[in-house]
Order: structure tokens, then C-alpha cells, then sequence
């Protein structure tokens, strides 16, 4: 994952997270823990299983492979400052 902020005055920033090292079989079992669940109304979204999440993130991974510079957000700003999120 690559998270870049390009700034109008400033140095650009870009930030490099293994996509691996961000979603594993850990944060999966943090999203569906009873604490994160409590957080969420149940009618906005209904509650995902362990194993649920851990498609969720298999497909995440598998579309890492297929599309390696895959643009999740892109946000830009009146001022001129930009800021991508790839997978």
C-alpha cells in the first residue's frame, strides 16, 4: 500500500506499508472482535465473521497481485495539494 500527499509549497510525501504487514489473519480477528463490533450500528452494516474478514483480505491480496498500481482514493484539494492511496 502507498499512500503519497503531494503538497503545493511542501515536499511531496510518500508512505510505503506492506500490504501484508497491514492485513493479516490478526487485524481480521481485531475488525470482527466484539469490541470493533459494538462500535458499528447494526443496521448500517451487519457483522462479518472471522472468516468473512479473512476472504475479504484474501481478495484484497489477490487484487494486490492482478493490479499492483491499483488507485484506491484520490483526493485533490481547491489549494492544490493531492493525495493518492494505491494498492
Amino acid at each position: 500500500m502507498k499512500i503519497t500527499i503531494k503538497g503545493k509549497e511542501k515536499k511531496d510525501i510518500c508512505i510505503r506499508i506492506p500490504t501484508r504487514l497491514a492485513l493479516n489473519g490478526l487485524t481480521a480477528k481485531l475488525a470482527t472482535s466484539k469490541l470493533v463490533m459494538k462500535k458499528l450500528d447494526e443496521k448500517d452494516m451487519p457483522p462479518l465473521t472471522y472468516e468473512q474478514m479473512k476472504t475479504v483480505i484474501r481478495a484484497i491480496h489477490e487484487a494486490r497481485r492482478r493490479f499492483p498500481d491499483w488507485t484506491i482514493v484520490e483526493v485533490e484539494e481547491a489549494d492544490g495539494e493531492k493525495i493518492t492511496v494505491k494498492l
